[in-house]
């Protein structure tokens, strides 16, 4: 469906008076605000500044109140490959990172299609399953 031509107008006048700021560390002396900033950040949220595990998850497509058991059961929901994270997951591994994939929205349509019923699925309870599996 094409928006109305006074629609697309509103949308890029709205877009052309937000700031958008690009900051290139490279190009920025060391003592800068926004280097500390980041660097504040990094030593806090890293002490070692070494990361050794990442865990890429990739989420459901939906939540638990507009998933459906009929449609799971019936094979139309959709579970495509993680490819983008494999790609990720790949570069981190040559770089020395231990990397695990979680895939909650492949964990979620098999255990339903496991089960008898629709009561003795728990979508949240597979979710927290599957996050303490790693």
């Amino acid at each position: 469906m094409k928006n109305h031509p006074s629609q697309d107008n509103r949308r890029t006048e709205s877009l052309s008076t937000q700031e958008i700021r690009t900051v290139d560390a490279a190009q920025m002396a060391p003592e800068s605000p926004e280097i500390r900033a980041v660097e504040k950040q990094l030593t806090r949220c890293f002490p070692d500044r070494s990361i050794s595990r990442v865990l890429l998850v990739v989420p459901p497509d939906g939540d638990a109140n507009h998933f459906s058991y009929e449609t799971c059961k019936l094979g139309r929901y959709p579970n495509f490959p993680a490819y983008g994270l494999g790609v990720l997951a790949a570069q981190l591994r040559q770089n020395g990172i231990d990397v695990d994939i979680v895939n909650l929205n492949n964990a979620i349509l098999k255990a339903c299609r496991a089960t008898d019923n629709e009561e003795s699925f728990d979508f949240s309870g597979v979710v927290l399953d599957e996050l303490k599996r790693v």
